[in-house]
């Protein structure tokens, strides 16, 4: 069998033909089996069979759904998702590099004009083939003007009247204009290969567990898939995904007394709890994940965009990581754009640092000296509570008040407020520049909850998405980041780093760089210890 690292998709590699015009590039499994090896992964040891692992995650609501339009909603979707669904890549959370996984085969056109997919031999849970008709279908269902989709954006080259099906198992996906970026939109959990005809009720996927049950904003419950097309995979007879409102100490508890053997994204500061538990093993993972802090920019007093460049003057970013993520070892800083791993991130814009003069100066000429602002939180993921406490001491000293209100329930944060309040908060794990650009700034993104709008940041970035040669690519969207970095509505002041815990009774967890923790939340790889 081939190592799974054959079908790793190298960034550098695609980029760098992205130079050349992609002429003849072929991403594609190196031969051999159509099932890809197990292997042995971080965490080691020979896998066993059997077992039930109980995932404590968070931002889990009445709201749950097993389709996977809405799988990138929340990490219980996504979680969700993962246990049922494939994709046709994925996100390699040990190496941060793209790789095939539904996709036996990703070639680009000569002129990137359309995109030849290839499926590998699979099976969905009621024994029917995986084919080209349910992946056509699976790209129209998310495409569908009111699917609500939030893999929608992300997809937007894609022309849904235009697939092809080739034969049984291959698609040519042709694009509305060039799109390198296209393998980043297929890795995401919103679009999911599902069967034609899918039933979001009685939920049928490819993935490594079947359906079980579920009571929404509770627990649901996944049982093995006995022919993933992964060999051998999963280990694990059952898969538990149990909801929890509160992502510490609830969730804590509920891992030192066993009621749960896995949880994700632990605040920052219990890390000295879960160090000490002696049934628990600890991972922390650099990642690229970041709060980043939205300012509505059809709300006053964020219309003006003086007002915006004035709330990321005040922030002393050096202070919000030793303060709010317990320092350097948890945290770096940011510069008020997010994807910093992506190659198309431009390092050579100057990190703002604290400026309270020039901050004063430009709310006195928006006529908003001495302003309140209310700053609408929840305490989802690490380090949002603590960054809001420091913002409001560090916007004090320019006259600014911020009252803090921080609902406890992360679903009502996500229904009630995220959307409309004008100063709110809100969370990425790692992304590629496309990914951050299709969930957070580009129109209809289901993550743009800060409004932003710039016709010159806009054209720059359309040209970009579809400009074959990588250095034409990357000056248009430096070019981009220099705008919103200028004039943009969010406020990015740290790249955190995932604190996750595990029960000893377990093993084969790795490093997550996906940010989201706990081998991405994906599980057909753990086994009992």
């Amino acid at each position: 069998m081939p190592d799974q690292r054959e079908f790793e998709i190298s960034r550098r590699d695609l980029l760098a033909a992205a130079a050349i015009g992609l002429g003849g590039l072929t991403v594609a499994g190196c031969g051999g089996s159509n099932k890809t090896s197990s292997g042995t992964t971080g965490g080691g040891g020979v896998p066993k069979r059997g077992g039930t692992f109980r995932f404590g995650t968070i931002d889990g609501s009445t709201a749950d759904s097993l389709d996977p339009l809405q799988g990138d909603n929340t990490y219980t979707n996504i979680a969700i998702c993962a246990a049922l669904f494939d994709t046709l890549t994925r996100y390699n959370d040990k190496t941060g590099d793209e790789m095939l996984w539904l996709a036996e085969s990703l070639e680009p056109a000569p002129d990137v004009s359309y995109w030849t997919v290839r499926l590998r031999p699979a099976e969905f849970h009621n024994g029917k083939p995986v084919t080209a008709d349910d992946v056509i279908y699976s790209l129209r269902r998310t495409l569908a003007p009111k699917s609500g989709a939030f893999a929608a954006t992300i997809l937007a080259s894609v022309d849904p009247q235009r697939l092809q099906k080739l034969d049984s198992r291959t698609v040519r996906v042709n694009l509305h204009y060039p799109d390198v970026g296209l393998p980043y939109g297929l890795r995401n959990a919103g679009f999911s290969i599902v069967p034609v005809g899918f039933d979001a009720k009685h939920p049928i996927g490819s993935g490594p567990f079947k359906f079980g049950s579920i009571s929404p904003g509770q627990q649901s419950t996944y049982v093995r898939n006995e022919n993933y097309w992964r060999s051998g995979q999963p280990y694990l007879d059952e898969l538990q995904i149990v909801d929890f409102a509160d992502p510490g100490t609830t969730r804590v508890n509920a891992l030192t007394t066993g009621q749960i053997d896995g949880a994700n994204q632990l605040p920052l500061s219990f890390a000295p709890e879960v160090q000490r538990a002696s049934n628990l093993k600890v991972i922390v993972s650099e990642s690229a994940s970041s709060v980043t802090w939205e300012m509505k920019m059809d709300a006053p007093p964020f219309d003006d965009v003086r007002v915006r460049q004035a709330m990321r003057l005040i922030a002393n970013r050096p202070q919000i990581v030793e303060q709010a993520y317990n320092g350097p070892r948890f945290a770096r800083i940011a510069n008020d754009w997010g994807a910093i791993d992506d190659p198309l991130y431009d390092h050579s814009i100057p990190q703002r640092t604290q400026d309270i003069a020039q901050a004063k100066s430009l709310l006195k000429q928006a006529g908003r000296e001495g302003m309140t602002v209310e700053l609408v939180v929840s305490n989802v993921t690490s380090g949002v509570v603590e960054t809001a406490q420091v913002l409001a001491q560090q916007a004090a000293a320019a006259g600014i008040t911020i009252k803090i209100n921080n609902v406890s329930d992360s679903a009502t944060y996500f229904s009630k407020y995220q959307a409309q309040a004008p100063f709110k908060f809100n969370y990425n794990s790692t992304l590629s520049t496309w990914e951050y650009l299709g969930f957070d700034l580009l129109p209809g993104a289901p993550s743009g909850v800060s409004y932003w709008h710039d016709p010159q940041w806009l054209k720059l970035v359309t040209q970009a998405r579809g400009t074959l040669d990588f250095a034409k690519r990357k000056q248009l969207m430096s070019e981009a980041q220099r705008i919103f970095w200028d004039r943009g509505t969010q406020g990015i002041f740290a790249f955190f780093n995932t604190l996750d815990a595990y029960s000893s009774k377990f093993t084969r967890f790795h490093p997550s760089a996906s940010g989201r923790g706990l081998n991405g939340v994906h599980f057909e790889d753990v086994s009992e210890a």
